[in-house]
């Protein structure tokens, strides 16, 4: 098994030898990352949750694997709910880990990933597939490496640029300050609300079905302590309860089976369905049953 440092670093050379004709440009004129979101991603462990989830994830992978969508616990649509809208970190960058993949295997366009899409997603999203080829698969380890790239990429963006303010006096945002956290996170909240109205407009809606596995998933198992907790004591009251009725079916099938097996079982099933058919038996008739019991 190859070192894993080595790996990475192969896959950087790797990618870096990838010729430039292979990036994707995307029509997002000035992207930019809002404050709070780029204070939510460095407050976050990013690397070691990435390795969690590409290498101990529910088929465990080492560096030279294909990585597919199918090892991320998402599908298009919980993606692109993660993606966008209200951000967990968590669930972002596991939304970025099955977009990449989908492309990698062919299964998307990057316009197809990014439509409709925060610009700090569609960067985040360009960037990772402009560094793989689409088709053409990708291993554990790569992916690793262009996700970490993606993100970091994505994490210098600068703040959306300020409104003028009612004096009339206009501030520039940058990249990773400014003078008023407080203000820009406000300028943040304005800007954001609109790329939500935005997204809620074109973006494609879910079925019931969808959305509660987008809620357990990005806002419960992923993310929230308490609402993991509670979803695993749910889960497994729920499968106690089929194990009892399973086991509960197979024994009545069982003691209905030992009555078929056996005369007296027989005879008994006999007069219970003559009584409910209004059946009445003979004196003769009931002699030779009671008769049969007894051999």
């Amino acid at each position: 098994m190859v070192n894993f440092a080595v790996q990475s670093l192969i896959n950087v050379v790797i990618l870096k030898g990838l010729k430039m004709s292979n990036v994707i440009k995307v029509d997002s004129s000035s992207p930019s990352l809002p404050v709070r979101q780029a204070k939510l991603f460095t407050a976050f462990q990013i690397e070691p949750f990435i390795k969690g989830l590409i290498f101990g994830g529910r088929a465990p992978l080492v560096a030279s694997d294909s990585f597919k969508p199918s090892h991320v616990a998402m599908n298009s649509h919980t993606a692109r709910a993660a993606l966008g809208g209200s951000v967990s970190v968590p669930g972002f960058i596991t939304g970025l880990l099955w977009s990449v993949a989908a492309f990698a295997h062919g299964q998307k366009s990057v316009e197809q990933l990014v439509d409709g899409l925060p610009s700090a997603s569609q960067f985040a999203i360009a960037h990772a597939c402009g560094s793989i080829k689409k088709g053409a698969g990708i291993s554990a380890g790569s992916m690793e490496t262009v996700t970490l790239a993606a993100l970091q990429a994505m994490l210098e963006l600068p703040a959306p640029q300020k409104r003028l303010s009612s004096k009339g006096s206009q501030t520039a945002g940058t990249g990773k300050s400014s003078a008023d956290d407080k203000s820009s996170a406000d300028d943040k909240s304005s800007a954001d609300d609109k790329s939500s109205a935005n997204d809620k407009n074109s973006a494609k809606p879910l079925s019931d079905g969808e959305v509660a596995k987008g809620i357990a998933m990005l806002g419960g198992s992923l993310d929230n302590p308490v609402a993991d907790k509670t979803f695993a004591i749910a889960t497994a009251i729920e499968e106690e309860q089929r194990t009892k009725a399973r086991w509960l079916a197979e024994q009545a099938a069982l003691r209905e089976a030992d009555k078929l097996a056996s005369t007296i079982g027989k005879v008994q099933l006999f007069r219970q369905l003559a009584e409910q058919l209004n059946i009445k038996l003979t004196a003769s008739q009931l002699k030779m049953l009671d008769q049969a019991k007894a051999a």
